[in-house]
């Protein structure tokens, strides 16, 4: 009687164990959508809004070339006074990278914060150390990435900025995200929010899972989706689409 038991119990735990790894992998390969939705009246872009220099970075031997994974036909919002800002450089050589943080008022802008860094392959990004005074909620600031791919020739220089501003806070979104219990969860809250800073710097992190990794791919193509042509910027937001669209492809 106690050997059947003892079987009984294993079979039990078998199963359980089986279910348990089923449930984890079904989880870890769902499909994921962001569903990001743009703001329903944006603030326009700085002046300084732009992206300039060669196609395909400094090798030219890419179609993805220095791209900022943020909106440039209007200001993508943000709910963090110390947001994270991403951007993919396409080159596997490493050069020198300058990254500058303004604020926008009054027709002028105030240069606050320049970096300088050494490009990686990929994704890189950069966050306001606790060190730095916060951002205010209601400003607007604008963000840039130069690439200098020769020092002797300023010209060839890749050049990709973005504008953002801060938001106060949902007390209803804080409440959701307390309650979320993953990184897809909470990027989920943030697009659906018009967030997209937040939703982004959630399924940009080391090592991402395939749920994570297709979140973010449905997040680029959400972006470029919502990215308007202008008189203005008509070329450039063509250019910023394809990439972004491309970006959503990588592994």
């Amino acid at each position: 009687m106690f050997l059947a038991l003892k079987k009984r119990l294993l079979t039990v735990s078998v199963q359980t164990a089986i279910g348990l790894i089923l449930s984890i992998g079904s989880l870890e390969t769902r499909p994921a959508h962001a569903d990001y939705q743009p703001p329903s009246e944006p603030s326009a872009p700085a002046g300084g809004t732009s992206t300039a220099g060669t196609r395909g970075g400094c090798s030219g031997n890419s179609e993805a070339g220095l791209t900022v994974l943020a909106p440039l036909s209007y200001a993508g919002q943000t709910v963090s006074t110390r947001p994270t800002f991403i951007w993919f450089v396409t080159d596997t050589q490493s050069y020198p990278l300058e990254f500058r943080l303004y604020q926008e008022g009054s027709g002028r802008r105030q240069l606050l914060r320049k970096v300088q860094m050494q490009s990686q392959s990929g994704l890189m990004k950069f966050s306001l150390p606790p060190s730095q005074p916060e951002l205010q909620p209601g400003k607007l600031y604008s963000w840039q990435v130069i690439l200098t791919c020769n020092p002797n020739h300023p010209s060839q220089d890749l050049v990709a900025s973005a504008t953002l501003q801060i938001l106060p806070f949902p007390a209803t979104l804080r409440s959701q995200l307390n309650s979320a219990k993953s990184e897809i969860e909470r990027a989920e809250l943030y697009a659906k929010n018009s967030f997209w800073y937040d939703a982004i710097a959630e399924v940009t992190q080391p090592n991402p899972s395939i749920a994570v990794k297709q979140l973010q791919h449905s997040l680029l193509n959400d972006l470029a989706k919502s990215e308007k042509e202008t008189p203005q910027l008509g070329a450039i937001i063509q250019e910023q689409k394809a990439r972004l669209q491309q970006l959503a492809t990588l592994k």
